[in-house]
């Protein structure tokens, strides 16, 4: 009977208290659905025999492992919000007779229908949608397949329902050790204590602006993607810091200007809105800090992950200048070239595909930074930023293979060489190889060397030397160190014309069939790394997605509980000023005036700290052959925009739930 009795009790608690579990239900189910959809991605193995499946999986175990963090964490503090809402209903229970235990068991089963249901419709939600982006990772991966099946792993549902059992019983435990902490009288009162005022408010604003200043420096001073790469973390986390301290101390220091400057503060309006600033400043500060890092978090994250996506052909080709590209060691002999064309040939007619703007050439290779005129041997315990920035690959070949592939003869002499290069290298008329000084007597942008049919050769330079022993004495220089031997590489590329799939199977059967004769280096093509790029950014697109909703849904859901905890709590306060004369016009527009103040501080914040990233955004994309500028800008403007209007909406309503309670 008495447990009927807890259970009907707890049942009607979160149907009169719904304005605040409604929130709450719908962020938890939304919450395990993604994280359920991310632990089926892991473990299906459909995705897992999918060509570079293993990459797309470890991206997910990542973003699960991340989840993890940031769910935990932002359960509690939504539990937090709400218990300290109720704290005055359990304070009453105690004064109408209920003992601490019987206050418990009702918190128990409230917590339990809430973790249960919301449990049970997250994964119902993950199971529907999962589907959807079953089918969406297998298009994008371009494998459209009778084998792949989709299917619901057991591991997915054990891990899901294991991970929101902890915080069910963490949320538990915290709501419990409250309740049981305080007496009546001290729950009665619990809402109505405000936040202390913090304390170094000068100290830690300066700190604050330092902090942020040097981090902005940082990403706007990042010229290279090195740099870029390297400096992101610590410039990140610099942010992070700064926007707390800026929020937390600066807002009160700024308060505190505002309270001096009679003319403004002493307005019935602007008197009541920092006033109530001023009441819980800590607890406004920190919920504003956390809501502008995650609305940072989520632009950038949709931004470069689209960038990315949209931009993949770009780094393909990049990365493929032409459509086939394999290294042998040493020079290949005649007989073996011949065996290898002969395969070639042989293979394409197999697969209707017509090979074009073949070439084949022996090189010595090296890894050089040129600075102010200079060569020299690039090493990577000592490499600087600028090192890296003006790092090239310095091949050497002799006239005789530039005149085979472009049919020209260069004619020069042993301490003469011709540079090739499509990269802007103005003022190279020398290069100092050791004791010889050899004279460039040309620099040549648009050979077969350097510019291939997809993009050039970036970061490239070849030097052509007059024969073979200038050739060895121009590389012995360059390096700088004893060589008992030269190693010589051939180098050997072409283009396809034929369909897409003609293509991507003349490709592999050709890189199994060079493989079989001869040791390669290195083997790529532009048909497979296609593949390989539709689920390497495919995957990238889908995290950003994940990563988005959860970003979202916690910063929807830290304003809305923010905004309903405080207008409960100002409710009260603005009751007296109407009683003492002020009208609804009023008090609306001081409303008004104090949500667009708190509500769009974090926006405009966020969107500085995500211009001052576009720089920062643009090298580090830069690293992986994405250098579409143009691409990346629209972008983020477009993700801002959008991220902006769902911003309005969402104040929108936040303002009219605000508005309710303060006028009851």
């Amino acid at each position: 009977m008495a447990k009927s009795v807890f259970l009907r009790l707890a049942k009607n608690n979160i149907l009169r208290n719904k304005k605040m579990y409604l929130p709450y239900f719908v962020a938890s189910s939304v919450m395990t659905a993604v994280y359920f959809m991310v632990l089926m991605i892991i473990n299906s193995e459909s995705i897992d025999n999918l060509p570079y499946g293993d990459n797309l999986q470890s991206m997910f175990v990542f973003c699960s492992e991340i989840m993890v963090v940031i769910v935990i964490p932002f359960m509690l503090y939504v539990n937090s919000f709400i218990i300290k809402e109720r704290k005055k209903e359990f304070g009453l229970y105690g004064i109408l007779g209920l003992e601490k235990r019987h206050v418990a068991k009702v918190i128990v089963w409230e917590n339990f229908f809430l973790s249960f249901s919301s449990l049970v419709l997250g994964i119902a939600l993950g199971c529907a949608f999962g589907k959807l982006i079953f089918m969406l990772i297998i298009r994008l991966a371009g494998e459209i397949s009778k084998g792949f099946v989709y299917s619901l792993p057991p591991k997915a549902f054990i891990t899901t329902v294991i991970l929101f059992s902890v915080i069910f019983v963490l949320s538990t435990i915290y709501n419990l050790f409250h309740v049981s902490l305080a007496s009546p009288v001290d729950l009665m009162k619990g809402k109505e204590k405000g936040e202390k005022k913090p304390r170094f408010v000068l100290p830690l604003t300066l700190v604050g602006l330092a902090v942020m200043g040097w981090s902005y420096y940082t990403a706007l001073a990042s010229d290279t993607s090195l740099r870029a790469v390297t400096e992101f973390f610590s410039a990140s986390t610099g942010v992070i810091i700064g926007t707390y301290l800026l929020f937390i101390s600066g807002s009160v220091f700024f308060i505190q200007l505002l309270k001096k400057r009679a003319g403004f503060y002493y307005k019935p309006q602007n008197f009541i809105t920092v006033g109530s600033l001023t009441h819980r400043m800590k607890q406004n500060a920190a919920g504003l800090a956390t809501i502008c890092i995650l609305s940072t978090m989520v632009i950038c994250t949709v931004s470069i992950t689209t960038s990315i996506y949209l931009g993949q052909e770009d780094m393909v080709k990049q990365n493929c200048p032409n459509d086939v590209e394999f290294v042998t060691n040493g020079i290949m002999a005649e007989e073996t070239q011949a065996e290898v064309d002969s395969v070639i040939t042989s293979l394409a007619q197999d697969n209707g595909v017509t090979v074009s703007d073949k070439m084949s050439y022996s090189y010595l290779e090296t890894r050089q930074t040129w600075q102010n005129g200079e060569f020299l041997p690039f090493d990577l315990s000592q490499g600087s930023y600028d090192d890296y920035d003006s790092l090239y690959s310095v091949g050497v070949i002799t006239a005789e293979d530039y005149t085979k592939v472009t049919g020209a003869d260069p004619a020069l002499d042993p301490e003469e060489v011709v540079i090739l290069c499509s990269n802007d290298v103005q003022g190279l008329d020398k290069v100092e190889a050791g004791d010889v000084t050899y004279r460039v007597t040309s620099v040549e942008a648009d050979t077969a060397f350097t510019k291939g049919k997809n993009a050039i050769y970036d970061k490239v330079m070849i030097m052509v030397a007059a024969d073979d022993g200038a050739a060895g004495s121009l590389f012995r220089g360059l390096v700088q160190g004893p060589l008992e031997e030269l190693p010589y590489q051939t180098f050997t590329t072409f283009n396809c014309e034929g369909g897409e799939d003609s293509c991507l199977a003349f490709t592999s059967q050709l890189k199994a069939g060079i493989q079989q004769r001869i040791e390669t280096e290195d083997f790529s093509d532009i048909y497979n790394m296609r593949i390989e790029g539709y689920g390497l950014f495919g995957g990238l697109l889908f995290l950003g997605i994940f990563f988005s909703i959860t970003f979202l849904t916690v910063a929807i859901l830290i304003i809305y509980f923010k905004q309903v905890s405080e207008g409960y709590e100002d409710k009260e306060r603005f009751a007296i000023l109407q009683k003492v004369g002020m009208s609804q016009k009023e008090v609306k527009s001081t409303i008004n005036k104090q949500i667009i103040l708190v509500f769009f501080l974090p926006l405009a914040a966020a969107l500085c700290h995500t211009a001052v990233a576009v720089n920062v955004i643009n090298n580090m994309l830069a690293s992986i052959y994405l250098t579409n500028t143009a691409l990346t800008a629209l972008c983020i403007a477009v993700t801002a925009g959008i991220f902006a209007l769902i911003y309005v909406v969402v104040y929108r309503l936040t303002a009219r739930t605000y508005y309710k309670i303060v006028k009851r």
